[in-house]
C-alpha cells in the first residue's frame, strides 16, 4: 500500500513522542491493566448477531492503550440475504482493520510544552476555533469504520493541531499552526495572550454523481487571530476573528470563547462559544461536522435529475440556489464533577442552507454505572427536518453488577451506505453481559 504524506507525518510524530518518553526515563507507579470479554444479542438493521468482544487495555500516567478483537456472528438473516456467518461488512475495507487498535492515547507535559496525541475512533473533535472542523465524528457510517488521528502539540505557546480521518487511507486532513509572536520577545504571561494562526483543510473527494466532475478535491484555508482579554485561573475570555476561503469564496467569523472554572478539585466548569458568520456563495462554515462523512457523498438533490449531489457536485451545480448569507452558532459544554456532563451546539447558516443541532449528555452517579445519550440533527435546506428520525441518535447504559460481572445495552441510529448512490438510516442495538478484570 502506498503511504501518503499525511500518513508519514503521523508516523513521524508518533516516533518522535516515543523517543521523548524513552529519553526522559521517567518511571510511573500509576500503571494498570484490564481485560474484558463481552457477548449478548446484537441487532443491526435487518439481521440478528451474537457479538464477541475481547479487549485488553494498558494505562499509565502517559499512555492509554486498548486493543480489541470485535466479532459479530450472524444467527438470523433477513432479506437482503447475506451468505457469511461472520459479518463481512466489519472487515471488508482496509480501514476496518484499524478497529483492532481501539485506542492509543498519549498525553504528557514536557519542559518545553505539552503533547496530546490520539489514534482511534474520533468522537466530537475540532480544530482551532471550530470554523472548519467542529464536533467531527469519523465513524457515523455503521458499515465503514475509520481509525483517525488527532494531535495537539504546544511548544511554549506556539503549536500545531492536526487531524486525519483515517490512518490507513486518509481522505480528510486538517491542520492549524498557531504562534504567540509576542512570546518570542517576552517571558511574561501576558505575552502569550495574543495568538495568530493559519489553518488548512484538504478533502480528496468522492466520485461525482450529478456533474461528471473529474477533480472532486476540496481545499479550504484561512487565518485567525485571538486575544485573551481575561486570563485568570477562574475565567478566560478570548475574542477572535477568522478569515477563510473555500472553492473561491470567502467567509468571515467573529466570536468569543469563555472558559469558566467553578471548582478545580471537583472538576466543575463551563465552556461557551458564540460567533457571527458571513458566508460567500460556496463557503460553508464548520464544514467537517458530525454529518460530514455522509454530506461529502450525499448532500442536496439536483432539481433536474432528482439525483443526490455529492458536496463537490453541489458546489459546481449552477441549478442549486446559492447566495451569500449571514449566520451564527452557539456552543456550550458543562461539567458538574465526574457525575454529570452536558454539551449542546446549534449552527445556523440562514434559509436554504444547512443548519444543525447537537446534544450530548453523560451521567455517572457511581463508578459502577453510567448513562450516555447523543442526538445530532441536520437539515441541509434549513427546514424542520433538524428533528426527525433521519438523525444521529445514541443511548448507552452500563452497570457493574457484582465483582467483574457487568451488563450493558446500547442503541444507535446512524447512516448506512448501501452503495455508492444510496444511503439510509438504520438502527443498531445490543443487549449483553461481560466480565471486566482490572489489575
Amino acid at each position: 500500500m502506498k503511504k501518503t504524506i499525511p500518513f508519514r507525518i503521523a508516523i513521524f510524530i508518533i516516533a518522535f513522542l516515543a523517543a521523548e518518553v524513552l529519553c526522559a526515563q521517567e518511571k510511573s507507579s500509576d500503571i494498570s491493566l484490564y481485560t474484558s470479554v463481552d457477548t449478548g444479542l446484537h441487532v443491526i438493521d435487518e439481521d440478528l448477531f451474537i457479538p464477541v468482544l475481547l479487549e485488553q487495555g494498558f494505562t499509565t500516567g502517559v499512555f492509554d492503550i486498548a486493543v480489541s478483537g470485535p466479532l459479530r456472528f450472524r444467527v438470523k438473516d433477513n432479506r437482503p440475504d447475506d451468505l457469511k456467518v461472520l459479518r463481512d461488512q466489519d472487515w471488508d475495507d482496509p480501514s476496518d482493520w484499524a478497529r483492532i487498535v481501539r485506542k492509543f492515547h498519549f498525553n504528557k507535559t514536557f519542559g518545553w510544552g505539552t503533547v496530546d496525541a490520539f489514534i482511534g475512533e474520533l468522537n466530537g473533535v475540532h480544530v482551532g476555533y471550530q470554523n472548519v472542523v467542529s464536533h467531527y465524528y469519523n465513524s457515523t457510517d455503521m458499515d465503514h469504520y475509520h481509525g483517525g488521528f488527532d494531535l495537539a502539540l504546544d511548544i511554549n505557546g506556539d503549536g500545531l493541531e492536526m487531524l486525519l480521518d483515517d490512518v490507513v487511507i486518509p481522505s480528510i486532513i486538517a491542520a492549524r499552526v498557531y504562534l504567540a509572536p509576542l512570546g518570542w520577545f517576552s517571558d511574561h504571561a501576558w505575552a502569550k495572550r495574543l495568538e495568530v494562526g493559519m489553518q488548512f483543510l484538504a478533502d480528496r473527494g468522492v466520485d461525482s454523481r450529478t456533474m461528471d466532475i473529474e477533480d472532486t478535491n476540496l481545499v479550504a484555508f484561512g487565518g485567525d487571530i485571538g486575544f485573551a482579554v481575561v486570563d485568570a485561573d477562574a475565567i478566560k475570555l478570548t475574542p477572535y476573528l477568522v478569515l477563510a476561503a473555500m472553492d473561491g469564496d470567502a467567509g468571515f467569523h467573529g466570536g468569543a470563547t469563555v472558559h469558566a472554572l467553578f471548582s478545580k478539585e471537583k472538576q466543575m466548569g463551563v465552556r461557551f462559544q458564540t460567533e457571527y458568520r458571513y458566508m460567500g456563495e460556496d463557503y460553508y462554515p464548520a464544514l467537517v461536522n458530525p454529518f460530514y462523512d455522509n454530506n461529502r457523498r450525499f448532500f442536496t438533490t439536483d432539481p433536474a435529475t432528482r439525483l443526490t449531489n455529492t458536496f463537490a457536485d453541489h458546489l459546481a451545480n449552477t441549478a442549486m440556489d446559492a447566495s451569500s448569507a449571514h449566520g451564527f452558532m452557539v456552543d456550550l459544554e458543562l461539567t458538574l464533577t465526574k457525575v454529570f456532563r452536558f454539551g449542546a451546539r446549534y449552527d445556523y447558516q440562514s434559509r436554504n442552507r444547512p443548519h444543525w443541532i447537537l446534544f450530548r449528555m453523560e451521567i455517572a452517579p457511581s463508578q459502577k454505572m453510567s448513562v450516555r445519550a447523543f442526538y445530532g440533527g441536520q437539515d441541509v435546506d434549513g427546514g424542520r427536518h433538524i428533528f426527525s428520525l433521519d438523525s444521529l441518535i445514541g443511548v448507552a447504559y452500563q452497570h457493574q453488577i457484582i465483582g467483574p460481572l457487568r451488563a450493558f445495552t446500547e442503541f444507535s441510529r446512524r447512516y448506512r451506505r448501501i452503495d455508492n448512490d444510496t444511503s439510509d438510516f438504520a438502527n443498531d442495538y445490543v443487549f449483553g453481559v461481560g466480565l471486566l478484570f482490572q489489575y
